[in-house]
């Protein structure tokens, strides 16, 4: 099976467990890197409607698992999160926002699920943090900027693709 096929099946995989902004991440990439234009169309197609279909915590109201795709912003029980600029370039910023104090962990994953790059981790007071990172070491894509709080229990995630 070529990696491509290898890759599209486990993006379907976790479309299935409702993971669905990772998957439409993994096909996004690889509508990106795909030579053939029928399937590059049909990939982006695909994505756009993983990206688009109800996963794992989403929700239609309320606080917890919220999203305002139009604005960036992410909110999954007690953590809102925003990205901006999105495509990065250089250098991104991250706003986080807590409810309450906690252990948090911000990691850049790429779209094989690998960690790229730890962000940040350690305790946070609630509130408003800014984060800043510099993307000059990865290569151009899609990635996943994860959150987790409370030991794992709560997370959150905001695709970004890097550019050159």
């Amino acid at each position: 099976m070529s990696s491509c096929t290898r890759m599209l099946v486990r993006s379907l995989l976790l479309a299935r467990e409702g993971d669905r902004e990772q998957a439409s991440a993994i096909v996004a990439s690889l509508a990106a890197t795909s030579q053939d234009t029928e399937e590059s169309r049909v990939l982006h197609r695909l994505a756009t409607a993983l990206a688009r279909s109800p996963g794992r915590g989403s929700a239609h109201s309320g606080f917890a698992g919220a999203s305002n795709a139009s604005s960036g912003l992410r909110a999954t029980a007690g953590i809102i999160l925003s990205i901006a600029p999105n495509p990065i370039r250089d250098r991104a910023t991250i706003d986080l926002r807590l409810e309450a104090a906690s252990d948090v962990r911000i990691a850049l994953h790429d779209v094989l699920g690998r960690e790229a790059m730890l962000l940040s981790q350690g305790s946070l007071a609630a509130g408003r943090h800014v984060l800043s990172f510099g993307v000059s070491n990865l290569a151009p894509g899609a990635y996943l900027v994860r959150t987790q709080a409370e030991g794992g229990r709560v997370s959150t995630s905001r695709r970004v693709t890097v550019v050159r």
